[in-house]
């Protein structure tokens, strides 16, 4: 059972975690060479004391239930996934994309820690803007918003801030509050309201809904506010706002959802075991937010991905539409692994597709078939033969397309690439986008 702490004690705890965090390093430390997508990633590593304190009387919890992660097993691992070009599907014709008769939109936010540019794809052209004053400092958040897309990014100075569209013009950034973010802000869209979740500067996790003109003051997701290594992630199911983390000890994954004005307690997915920490100190970084995707089905309402702490395997758990009971499925895939952030999109209506990382520094995609009892994996296929800047990122298709990813090359090229069927299309460039690190994508048909 998770226990969180009071908002005088955590200040404390988090200074510590932040400054030493001997037992996040330690049990994440794989040296200092960087693990390529496929090979063994079994840490020996046995799960720390968690920790959380309870906030009535400060004492530490007892350590986790010690359940083993999933595929730790080090000969297990298969032989490691070719990240060459002939794992690409052919190219689609691009023309088929771009008929002026589709209404649908594609918007894609990208960046880096100097600028950041916002595009908008309509009737088969690109409209290239510059937001002045505005920078990404880690991965913006954009989601389709009533008749327009929203946008949010960790500008300079951890500033937290928005930008929304009107057609193709985009407007001066507004800062969130005073918020400050330590990383990837995450946004969810429930009927015509927009849902901000973040990690402040104290690790903190905060909240904010778009009232129509502008962001409500942030406040804390639980009481007491709950925290963690990682950014959250958020999704909306139904009318609710469900955000997902590891927490600070690098436990299972949590869930916390919030209907009408409050949140609930938060739940965890038994035997799941979460890898999140800053690394440091010869330490490889992992984790990162985990993907949750409203599924829309009778049997299954949601689905997460997140990164095994041992093993960074990508790890897949659903939650019962009508129980809401939490179930853990294993391994996206054998060998498939990552040391961050992953991505999900419906790409049809029993049907996703999840985006990723590999630790060789290439993007991946995989399709999963949702309307079984449990999710079923494709084997994942190489995005592009080249190394990335940053996370791929997936949103639904349209025009024609069942999804569409977005990435940034090591050179700093912004791309996106069209599904259909099974069969990835060739890399396209976005309008005039400069240079970038990150970029982000979403879509209104």
């Amino acid at each position: 059972m998770r226990r969180k702490l009071s908002r005088p004690t955590l200040f404390a705890v988090v200074s510590l975690a932040t400054l030493a965090a001997p037992t996040a390093i330690v049990a994440c430390a794989v040296g200092t060479d960087r693990k390529e997508f496929g090979d063994n990633f079994a840490d020996s590593a046995t799960p720390d004391a968690a920790v959380f304190v309870d906030a009535a009387s400060d004492s530490p919890i007892p350590p986790r239930d010690g359940a083993p992660p999933v595929d730790a097993t080090p000969d297990a691992t298969p032989p490691p996934v070719d990240a060459g070009q002939d794992q690409l599907s052919p190219p689609i014709d691009a023309a088929a994309d771009t008929s002026p008769s589709c209404a649908g939109q594609v918007a894609i936010v990208s960046g880096d820690d100097t600028q950041l540019s916002a595009a908008i794809h309509t009737s088969g052209a690109w409209t290239t803007q510059a937001v002045a004053g505005a920078s990404a400092a880690s991965g913006p958040a954009v989601a389709a918003l009533g008749a327009g897309f929203v946008a949010v990014f960790r500008a300079a100075g951890d500033a937290l801030s928005s930008t929304t569209s009107s057609g193709t013009t985009w407007s001066a950034p507004v800062r969130v509050g005073a918020a400050s973010a330590r990383s990837t802000p995450a946004l969810a869209i429930t009927g015509t309201t927009a849902h901000l979740a973040f990690q402040e500067a104290s690790f903190l996790y905060a909240y904010s809904p778009w009232n129509g003109a502008a962001w409500d003051a942030p406040t804390a997701i639980g009481a007491p506010q709950s925290f963690g290594f990682e950014a959250p992630s958020l999704v909306g199911v139904g009318a609710s706002v469900i955000a997902g983390f590891g927490g600070s000890s690098e436990g299972p994954l949590y869930l916390q959802e919030r209907t009408g004005a409050a949140w609930g307690a938060a739940s965890s997915v038994t035997g799941t075991w979460v890898c999140g920490t800053n690394g440091g100190g010869g330490v490889s970084r992992c984790g990162g937010a985990p993907a949750l995707l409203a599924t829309g089905g009778a049997t299954a309402d949601l689905l997460a991905v997140h990164v095994d702490r041992a093993t960074r395997i990508l790890t897949s758990s659903t939650r019962a539409a009508t129980t809401k009971t939490l179930t853990v499925h294993g391994p996206v895939g054998a060998g498939v692994t990552s040391d961050e952030e992953v991505f999900l999109a419906k790409a049809g209506p029993t049907r996703a597709v999840l985006t990723f990382r590999g630790q060789d520094g290439k993007g991946y995609a995989a399709l999963v078939d949702l309307s079984g009892a449990a999710p079923s994996w494709s084997a994942p296929v190489a995005l592009s033969s080249s190394t990335l800047a940053s996370v791929p990122r997936v949103a639904t298709g349209v025009c024609g397309d069942d999804a569409i990813a977005t990435f940034v090359l090591a050179g700093g090229g912004v791309k996106i690439l069209r599904l259909r069927g099974t069969t990835w299309g060739s890399e396209e460039a976005v309008g005039s986008a400069p240079a970038a690190r990150f970029a982000s994508i979403a879509t209104r048909p």
